[in-house]
């Protein structure tokens, strides 16, 4: 009898055991990133300057999604072992916050490590533009003339000189005044309008003490006409980093033939003058 009942009180405490186990199982260890920005480098020649403004990193591992997450950031993997990594560049379309998409024009940035558990590691993801990436304009502001005319609603001009002092680096400037207040300038070329559904983008870098407007001329068969896609609000801290979604605008525009891009502004502000500077512009589809 002594036995059975040191056999039964065994088992009960086998038991109790096993349960602990299931009701508190081991806790999994993560890996960790630490990502503290992503850099794009380009061919300079061809597909302009290297400055971006990534604002999120979109995670997958093994083919399956892990999250997104803003820049800088310090995230953890439940992951360990060898694993396939998949990092895709995110902006801010139209520079609205709540519009963060995966940028289509960057390639993904793969990568295959072994993760051990507890343990951090610093990436800096390098991206580089498609290969089927087509830039249908390119202003840099560097060379002796510029890709841009000025309109005739406009009573100031456009003009190129060293950004704060920087002799390396021309941008396009110009300001308005309470005698000289409208601006609008245009692309010379005039493009073809894309298919219904392509995906276009135009990447600007901006600094501005008041509002300006960016749109599209659109040129029918018998007309042409003017029409605001984003108008930015003042940024005078430094050049801002944006990218405008045109693909929507230009499909709904089915009358169109042709199009070229134009920024516009007229004094807002109550400053005896606003200035503005504009670099590295393109116009980017598949």
């Amino acid at each position: 009898m002594l036995g059975m009942k040191k056999y039964i009180y065994g088992c009960l405490g086998l038991m109790l055991l096993t349960s602990c186990d299931l009701i508190n199982p081991k806790e999994e260890v993560p890996a960790y990133f630490r990502i503290k920005e992503a850099q794009l480098v380009t061919d300079e020649g061809i597909e302009g300057a290297n400055t971006s403004k990534i604002n999120d990193i979109w995670v997958n591992i093994d083919g399956n999604r892990q999250g997104t997450y803003e820049l800088p950031s310090t995230f953890p993997v439940l992951a360990t072992g060898s694993r396939s990594m998949v990092f895709r560049a995110g902006i801010k379309v139209n520079g609205i916050a709540a519009s963060r998409q995966i940028y289509p024009f960057f390639d993904f940035y793969e990568f295959s490590m072994n993760l051990e558990e507890d343990s951090i590691y610093e990436i800096t993801p390098i991206f580089h533009y498609k290969d089927a990436t087509i830039f249908t304009w390119l202003e840099n502001f560097e060379d002796a003339g510029i890709s841009m005319k000025k309109s005739s609603q406009s009573d100031t001009i456009m003009v190129t000189q060293p950004y704060l002092g920087q002799v390396s680096n021309y941008v396009g400037y110009f300001a308005v005044d309470d005698t000289r207040n409208r601006f609008l300038y245009e692309t010379v070329d005039s493009f073809p309008r894309p298919a219904s559904g392509t995906t276009v983008y135009l990447e600007l870098e901006y600094e501005s003490d008041d509002y300006l407007t960016v749109g599209l001329k659109l040129i029918t068969s018998q007309y042409s006409t003017y029409e605001p896609v984003i108008t930015l609000y003042p940024h005078p801290d430094g050049l801002n980093k944006i990218y405008i979604e045109l693909g929507s605008f230009l499909t709904s525009s089915t009358s169109a033939v042709f199009y070229s891009v134009y920024f516009s502004t007229y004094k807002q502000i109550d400053a005896p003058k606003a200035e503005f500077y504009i670099d590295n512009i393109k116009l980017l589809r598949f």
